[in-house]
């Protein structure tokens, strides 16, 4: 990463190497690269060597970096702070969020702050749930509980297996001893025996062991009674279906009983997502299918033709004949006979379905069924979360809305564009379109407003109130109608714009008036040229002669006519007349007579103001924060006298050379005018100023810590645009051909270098 020099900022010419003999970086996070020939390492801001390479982390440990001292690792945090000293062997990141660490042949796990988990003192260690580690100690494995500080499974096995990915954390581990594997629970209670052989697949954490063969023959292990059945396959919702000894299929409950005997050619639940916990499953017998809940009861006999599947949590579509059915769990059809081509329509809780060339649509929350009459049946998939709960239907080629319940809100009369509008009175609306206009139906289905507008938006804040447009030869009128449809103002005005919650500002033509949105009555301004709302109760009135202040309450002119009146920033702006600038308030009194001969407009509500060549600054009251002592530069820019919260102070000296110097927004000094150049530091923390092409740095108060005496200071950054730029203590300064660096107290390192190198890893 390459750094900039204040010398290459102000063209002087500067070798910047990457990597030579006895060269350093500036300080990231708290650290510097110092190399020397072909060796490298970190300083810390102490000048102490931190640490000799560094790797940038990523995922959720972006920003912090695994360096390595000597043959040792430690894991450093975002601003540079050690979260792991570099005291480890090894520290394995691969998991994220926690680490394993090793030293001296001894493992544990820090968490991201770096805090241990467990005692670095064990042969191994592994990761259960965050609370209980599988280690070993003495060539034995046991379970460590973090909250107890304790063994809550002694060090006695030869290993342990745990479903850590499990959706539910298990309370007991697959334990080995004497070469057989068995389950102990956390509480030391054994619940199977040592007799089964293990590999690390189809594992679970419930009642259910499925990871167990023996004889080399893959079995289910029931914990609770302690059972044992052939291969079989467990439900989301905890049942396991197992295959018995005639070959049929048979399902057993969590508590271990069996519900359905083993007669079937398949049980599978019948929701789509096959960890989903549901009481139904799926049976087949004989070719057909039929639905069982998870007490054995059979609830629709197995006589259709294809596998039963969940819809809307309660409802099951299957085929019979080659025909599309959706029932219930009792088996109530829920479709007309004969349909096909079933669709389900999850946002808007629908079922579009085919019978005779039509669509119609089943509504599952009531029941409610649209007979088939469309050539079309589709989601909305924009607008609003009403809006994509209804659904789009074709007709004779025009688009129309069913509503969340099926009603036809809309006639299928219309373009394929909908849009919804929420009024602001809560009334829910669709705008529809044909070809190039728009008209208004409300959630109801009732015709607002027939397609005869270029547009419909909300209008003002708090009102049942519609802005429309109308275009006619590139000319564009604005009316208002009320969510009703009634018109309230007619499509004649050219200009309309919001005042205030209760006010309107209306233009025809060189004609301005105010409407009150709430009592429809409207009163003319004065003949104006232009408008500018300055806040709801002032206007800015625009006429050829100049412009003044207009106030609604009393309708009157509350300001003498300007030659021009500024943006109210703070609450004031300026005023010119006759050559001569001020200042005035949002209510036209005058906070600063018309006296000066320029002003500018600064950010935060500030302004500058001059008289003859002097400027000074003054805040939003009128009260002048700096005074008139200070050289105007004839420019008319803010940047030439304000960086973001600070302001620039310019005087001459005897040759006419421009001196800079610092305050704050309230005017207070924090550098005198005497520096040639200041920059910013964009954090707030100091400027670095230059004299005589001599650099120093002073703090944020003003005071040097850093003289002018360096050739060059080199920081972070630098935009050259702004003035701004970027650093971290200790600085990196040049002085007779080499760098140093210096405290924030003014002290150097004990570490000087010849040419600036690259940061390597270590960067943000």
């Amino acid at each position: 990463m390459k750094r900039f020099s204040l010398f290459s900022f102000l063209l002087i010419p500067m070798t910047v190497a990457a990597q030579q003999d006895n060269s350093g970086t500036v300080f990231v996070n708290g650290y510097a690269r110092i190399t020397q020939g072909a060796q490298s390492w970190y300083m810390d801001t102490l000048g102490n060597k931190a640490f000799d390479a560094a790797t940038p982390l990523t995922g959720n440990n972006a920003g912090k970096q695994l360096v390595q001292k000597g043959a040792r690792y430690g894991i450093t945090g975002r601003r540079g702070e050690w979260l792991l000293q570099a005291e480890y062997d090894t520290i394995d990141i691969q998991w994220g969020d926690i680490w394993k660490v090793s030293k001296d042949g001894r493992q544990s796990w820090a968490d991201s702050t770096g805090k241990l988990l467990l005692p670095l003192s064990f042969q191994e260690a592994g990761y259960l749930d965050g609370r209980y580690f599988d280690v070993k100690q003495n060539g034995r494995w046991g379970i460590y509980d973090s909250e107890s500080e304790q063994f809550a499974i002694p060090a006695e096995y030869e290993g342990f297996d745990y479903c850590g990915g499990c959706g539910r954390k298990g309370d007991y581990v697959l334990a080995k001893k004497n070469g057989k594997w068995g389950v102990i629970g956390f509480n030391r209670q054994q619940l199977a025996p040592f007799v089964y052989d293990h590999d690390h697949y189809r594992m679970r954490s419930d009642e259910w062991v499925t990871a167990f063969t023996r004889n080399k023959k893959n079995v289910v292990l029931h914990l609770g009674t302690g059972k044992e059945y052939p291969a079989g396959e467990v439900l989301g919702n905890g049942m396991m279906v197992y295959r018995g000894d005639q070959k049929g299929m048979g399902m057993i409950n969590g508590a271990g009983v069996e519900v359905l005997p083993p007669v079937y050619e398949d049980i599978a639940s019948p929701d789509p997502d096959f960890a989903a916990v549901t009481g139904y499953v799926s049976i087949q017998r004989n070719g057909r299918w039929g639905l069982a809940d998870t007490t054995g009861r059979i609830l629709i006999q197995p006589t259709y033709t294809e596998f039963f599947t969940t819809v809307f949590d309660s409802l099951f579509r299957t085929q019979k004949d080659g025909l599309d059915v959706l029932l219930s769990a009792t088996g109530k059809s829920q479709l007309p006979q004969g349909c096909t081509d079933l669709r389900i329509l999850r946002d808007a809780g629908a079922a579009a379905f085919r019978k005779n060339g039509r669509y119609g649509v089943y509504y599952a929350a009531t029941g409610r069924v649209v007979p088939p009459a469309y050539e079309e049946v589709n989601e909305v998939f924009y607008g609003s979360d009403w809006l994509k709960s209804c659904l789009k239907v074709v007709k004779d080629g025009w688009n129309g809305l069913l509503d969340p319940d099926g009603r036809e809100i809309v006639p299928p009369q219309f373009d394929e564009e909908f849009t919804g509008l929420a009024g602001n009175d809560g009334a829910r609306l669709v705008v529809v379109r044909k070809g190039s206009l728009y008209g208004l139906f409300n959630g109801a289905g009732r015709r607002v407003t027939p397609a005869e507008y270029h547009s419909i938006s909300r209008g003002p804040a708090n009102t049942a109130l519609l802005r429309v447009s109308k275009e006619s030869d590139d000319d564009i009128r604005y009316g208002i109608i009320d969510t009703a449809g009634a018109v309230v103002l007619p499509v004649a005005y050219d200009d309309m714009r919001v005042i205030s919650d209760s006010l309107l500002l209306l233009g025809k033509g060189d004609q301005r008036a105010v409407m009150n949105i709430f009592t429809k009555n409207i009163f003319s301004l004065p003949d104006t040229a232009s408008v500018i709302i300055v806040d709801a109760h002032t206007l800015q009135i625009g006429q050829t002669e100049g412009n003044y202040l207009y106030d609604l309450r009393t309708r009157s002119a509350i300001t003498p006519v300007y030659g021009y009146i500024g943006g109210f920033d703070g609450g004031a702006a300026l005023v010119t007349k006759n050559h001569k600038a001020g200042m005035i308030g949002a209510g036209g009194k005058v906070l600063l007579p018309l006296e000066y001969d320029f002003a500018v407009d600064l950010q935060h509500g500030l302004c500058l103001l001059g008289k003859g060549d002097k400027y000074g600054v003054a805040d939003s009251t009128g009260k002048l924060i700096v005074p008139l002592q200070y050289d105007y530069s004839g420019s008319a820019y803010d940047i030439d006298y304000q960086r973001g919260r600070y302001l620039l102070l310019r005087r001459n000296n005897a040759e006419g050379e421009v001196r800079l110097g610092v305050a704050d927004l309230r005017g207070r000094v924090l550098l005198e005018p005497v520096y040639d150049n200041v920059l910013f530091d964009e954090a707030g923390q100091g400027f670095i100023v230059s004299q005589n092409r001599r650099f120093g740095m002073a703090l944020a108060d003003g005071r040097l810590a850093v003289p002018c005496e360096y050739d060059d200071i080199v920081p972070a950054s630098i935009n050259r645009y702004a003035g701004t730029f970027t650093f971290s203590w200790p600085l990196l300064c040049k002085k007779d051909g080499t760098f140093e660096y210096i405290r924030a107290n003014g002290q150097p390192l004990p570490v000087k270098v010849t040419t600036i190198g690259d940061t390597g890893a270590y960067a943000w």
